[in-house]
């Protein structure tokens, strides 16, 4: 996704574009929807075992980031070199001075955020479907210690107005002696 937006903002002239692309051994896009969809499909099998895991009660480990702060920088980086050097037949030392190769790295970035967001919503999710499938009554956000036992009465002393002074009219609080 960050690859064809790199593209777009450093090339945003549609035939410029599509030369560049052409000439830097990006011929495979058009089959881009297909890989979306296997991905897509590859989602979903994760999101099918993760039900199945917390419908069976199994413990759960949280979804690390590392593999998405370091992939697709890594996968960008070799994919640009190999598509490069499929084309040409030499390896692209200067690849990695392209203006769109620049931009198309600092995309990762967010990218790559999104991409860690959306993992988790989608095992959250399925963990949630796996435990309703399994019969188990619905996780409450609020520790379930916060609710047990009685709760306990707490009773407010009330301090006098005149007290704190602000009665409004009230006797001096000296005696004046004549």
């Amino acid at each position: 996704m960050a690859h064809g937006l790199a593209y777009r903002l450093a090339l945003p002239d549609a035939h410029t574009r599509e030369q560049a692309l052409a000439e830097s051994g990006h011929g495979y896009l058009r089959f881009s929807s297909s890989f979306f969809a296997l991905c897509v499909a590859l989602v979903l099998a994760c999101a099918i075992v993760h039900a199945l895991r917390a419908a069976r009660g199994q413990a759960h480990r949280p979804v690390p980031i590392w593999p998405f702060l370091l992939l697709p920088f890594a996968l960008f980086t070799v994919q640009e070199h190999t598509e490069r050097f499929v084309k040409t037949g030499v390896f692209p030392v200067d690849a990695v001075l392209a203006r769109t190769f620049l931009l198309g790295l600092v995309l990762q970035v967010p990218v790559a955020l999104i991409a860690y967001a959306i993992a988790r919503v989608v095992v959250a999710v399925a963990r949630e479907v796996g435990r309703r499938l399994a019969g188990a009554p619905r996780r409450s956000r609020l520790r379930p210690d916060v609710f047990r036992g009685r709760p306990s009465v707490v009773e407010v002393t009330r301090i006098p107005v005149l007290a704190l002074r602000c009665a409004g009219r009230a006797p001096p609080s000296r005696s004046f002696a004549s």
